[in-house]
């Protein structure tokens, strides 16, 4: 629940992300002498699926939404480029109150402080294009495979509001927005004494309806009250931005067998209507490679028959399909693994 994790959800997939270098319950770990994960219970009996843990090393860039950047002053609305790791921030609403400097308070040089006053019409807002932010429209289509990842340190204590998104939304195909209560995304509302770190994957749905966006059409984030919850009181956030990888896995010597049975992430990811799926193979075995739809229905067999060790690349054409959430099931012999994939048409 505090990394993020949805405990009234059992109908879709959720990432949990944990950043290897920040301390968990108050310590922090040098992983090179020793490394063990595990999810345990706290004496509550339940059942869960769980797949694909691993460690992402993956080189990443930025879009620095509203970071600090020293070469940059305010000016009316306006502070840097959002194209740029050094950010830009679009203000909205009656929320935002003032830039505070204090080293004893800010996360980096600065930070910004937000006042809720409990009238219902709370929000402050970033957009990433300033250029027109009445009609903004720029391509953005790396969000659409990224992470929004951003920094509360709560004033007062209890405050719980909402992460909103805004974006063009596949369902209903029009630009609008959907939000979620940070409390849901692992906001402590009782710790005024600690930055809490934020994240939400952007290639997951957010609020009841758990809407996906095409971030490409449209794009803004914002912190609002919501559902009634009108809260009363300050917070300081800082450093939002959006992570997202820029390689797809590599293998280093192309010749060189396998040790492993491997289903890689497909690549490119998001995808339109083509995508390539590389998988490694231990040993030589029947093998098949199915896709799914979201209701777990099989859309196409994009394998089927017997394959030798080593590696091996299909593509998978999705031209005749709708957009969305699609899962990839590779099996050969006792091994198999599932992959989830986005088609945004």
């Amino acid at each position: 629940l505090y990394h993020g994790l949805n405990i009234h959800d059992t109908t879709d997939w959720q990432r949990i992300v944990v950043d290897l270098f920040k301390p968990i319950d108050g310590d922090s770990f040098d992983y090179s002498q020793f490394m063990d994960f595990a999810l345990r219970s706290r004496g509550n009996a339940s059942d869960f699926l769980l797949g694909d843990m691993y460690v992402d090393v993956t080189e990443t860039t930025t879009y620095g939404i509203f970071t600090d950047n020293p070469d940059n002053k305010i000016a009316g609305s306006f502070i840097g480029d959002p194209r740029i790791p050094n950010g830009g921030v679009w203000l909205n609403g009656q929320a935002f109150s003032e830039v505070v400097t204090d080293p004893n308070i800010v996360l980096d040089d600065t930070a910004w402080q937000v006042d809720f006053s409990g009238d219902g019409n709370d929000r402050v807002m970033w957009c990433v294009d300033l250029n027109n932010p009445q009609k903004a429209s720029a391509d953005f289509h790396e969000f659409n495979g990224g992470e929004l990842i951003f920094h509360i340190k709560l004033i007062t204590r209890g405050m719980d509001f909402s992460l909103e998104i805004i974006g063009f939304r596949l369902r209903s195909q029009n630009i609008n927005g959907s939000d979620q209560l940070l409390s849901t995304l692992g906001l402590d509302t009782t710790d005024t004494e600690d930055w809490q770190t934020i994240r939400f994957d952007l290639t997951q749905g957010i609020g009841d309806d758990h809407d996906l966006f095409d971030y490409s059409q449209f794009c803004a984030f914002s912190l609002r009250d919501n559902n009634g919850l009108n809260p009363v009181g300050s917070f300081y956030v800082d450093e939002m931005y959006v992570r997202y990888p820029t390689t797809a896995t590599k293998v280093n010597d192309k010749n060189k067998l396998p040790a492993t049975f491997n289903l890689d992430q497909n690549y490119p990811n998001p995808f339109n209507p083509t995508t390539k799926i590389s998988f490694n193979l231990k040993e030589r075995n029947y093998t098949t490679l199915k896709v799914y739809n979201s209701l777990g229905q099989q859309v196409t067999e994009l394998v089927n028959g017997e394959l030798g060790a080593g590696s091996h690349q299909v593509t998978f054409d999705a031209s005749k399909l709708s957009s969305g959430v699609y899962f990839y099931r590779l099996e050969s012999g006792k091994y198999s693994q599932v992959k989830k994939m986005l088609l945004l048409k």
